[in-house]
């Protein structure tokens, strides 16, 4: 058995919930909570950030007007990740 370690950066695109790309997302790769890497998204929404060999990271979006996303990240990345952000809730006072 072997470990396949091909893929050492994972990229991605980031839309809002009708598909629009967002720009300029902050997209941050921790491992438990230390910062590893960040990168923002263009205008196209796509990103690729490195993951330096990591196993186990944490993948943290965050853009303005949108609720934060995270995702863990095991396994292989070959596939780009499709991102969807949500609008952020409305604080009603």
């Amino acid at each position: 058995s072997f470990t396949c370690v091909a893929a050492q950066k994972v990229s991605g695109i980031v839309t809002d919930t009708d598909l629009a790309p967002i720009q300029n997302a902050e997209i941050t790769l921790f491992e438990q909570a230390k910062k590893i890497s960040q990168t923002l998204t263009a205008s196209d929404g796509g990103f690729s950030v490195d993951l330096g060999g990591l196993q186990n990271s944490t993948l943290q979006v965050k853009a303005e007007g949108f609720a934060p996303f995270s995702k863990v990240l095991a396994g292989n990345f070959a596939e780009p990740l499709r991102i969807v952000l949500s609008p952020a809730a409305i604080a009603e006072d």
